[in-house]
């Protein structure tokens, strides 16, 4: 890692049926309509397997702090 670079790990807990959470994580690249002022991109960098296993997302976002960041996310379990 370079000094700009910074690893966090996150585990997020949603209110919805197993099947909701699922549908929403599998088009991630929905995010930026859903919303658009925090998601200003996002990009299936790879496709994972028949489960979504493997999938590969980056995303450009921002917040109120006045930064914005580059991140990626990978589906480990479904």
């Amino acid at each position: 890692m370079t000094a700009n670079e910074y690893h966090f790990i996150t585990h997020w807990r949603i209110k919805g049926t197993v099947k909701e959470v699922s549908d929403v994580l599998s088009q991630a690249t929905d995010l930026v309509r859903w919303w658009p002022s925090v998601y200003l991109d996002v990009q299936e960098a790879e496709a994972g397997d028949e489960n979504g296993i493997g999938k590969v997302v980056h995303l450009y976002t921002k917040g109120w702090l006045p930064y914005t960041l580059c991140w990626s996310f990978r589906v480990i379990e479904s």
